[in-house]
């Protein structure tokens, strides 16, 4: 449960939005140890140095999957801001065909990075209904933004995106 958790592996969170807000602002990892919901309807910032990665304490037959079950008002699960790094490993991000982008690299902002490691996977996001954005965004329209996007073993595939864009947007 998000309110009587408190992040064990014997009373874990129910959402990874709720350990992400037992992070914000200091470094940290989240492990998923099995499918969970993402929760909150709206975005999350990573302002500090944030790790999701699967359990690699968990059953070699149970995927760490972090599926989006509500859509994000500000269209993507999470935004990552100045100074802030994301890093991704060994979890399948699912946006359920609804969520319409992963995460946006913050307009105007500076020193953001997204690393997408071994194992990570963003699958099933739906962007195909505006004229902007992806599944993956450093910056925005006119404000461009400053950050760094690693592949390392990571995977964007299986998404819906404007076919004018592309998954992957770079605004300068």
């Amino acid at each position: 449960s998000d309110t009587t958790g408190d992040g064990t592996r014997e009373n874990p969170y129910q959402t990874v939005n709720a350990a992400l807000a037992k992070l914000s602002g200091i470094t940290g990892t989240v492990y998923i140890m099995d499918s969970v919901d993402f929760g909150s309807s709206n975005s999350f910032y990573i302002t500090s140095n944030v790790t999701i990665k699967g359990d690699p304490q968990r059953s070699e037959d149970v995927e760490a999957r972090v599926t989006a079950t509500t859509t994000s008002a500000a269209g993507h699960l999470m935004e990552i801001r100045s100074n802030g790094t994301l890093t991704v490993e060994d979890v399948t991000f699912d946006g359920n065909g609804t969520q319409r982008g992963f995460v946006w690299l913050q307009s105007n902002g500076t020193n953001m990075t997204l690393n997408l490691n071994a194992g990570a996977v963003v699958t099933n996001f739906n962007d195909s209904d505006r004229s902007y954005g992806g599944i993956i965004c450093v910056g925005y329209g006119s404000s461009s933004g400053s950050g760094t996007i690693n592949l390392n073993g990571g995977q964007v595939t299986g998404n819906n995106v404007n076919t004018s864009l592309g998954a992957i947007v770079l605004y300068n």
